[in-house]
């Protein structure tokens, strides 16, 4: 999970509390009420109330939110120096077929291409 961002969260971004659970439908009531809990929102079919911040009514509250991070996949070659050491290439490619032809132009290094997985 990434610090929640009000900018991020009113256009799109996905949103999350701190037990992982979807927040849905968030709107700003800055101009309806002077209360600091302004942001509304959904989560798990119930309506509650955050800070500008994404800090719940509550002290340690479950519900403070956050953005959630995005699971990203790319593949990357693998090479063999002369020395024999394996060293990952500096790339990442969208998708396997790229990678490989990439990496077969190294005939004398390349390894073989294999996925990444990492969330952002």
């Amino acid at each position: 999970m990434k610090p929640f961002d009000l900018e991020k969260a009113l256009s799109g971004s996905r949103v999350v509390t701190k037990e992982g659970k979807d927040v849905k439908n968030i709107a700003l009531l800055k101009d309806l009420t002077e209360d600091e809990f302004r942001m509304v929102g959904v989560c798990a079919g119930e309506f509650f109330r955050w800070t500008e911040d994404g800090v719940g009514m509550y002290e340690n509250d479950t519900y403070d939110l956050y953005l959630a991070t995005e699971k990203c996949e790319g593949w990357v070659n693998v090479y063999r120096e002369q020395t024999g050491k394996i060293e990952f290439g500096s790339k990442i490619y969208k998708n396997v077929t790229d990678a490989e032809n990439s990496g077969k132009c190294n005939v004398n290094t390349y390894v073989c291409t294999t996925l990444i997985t990492w969330e952002e």
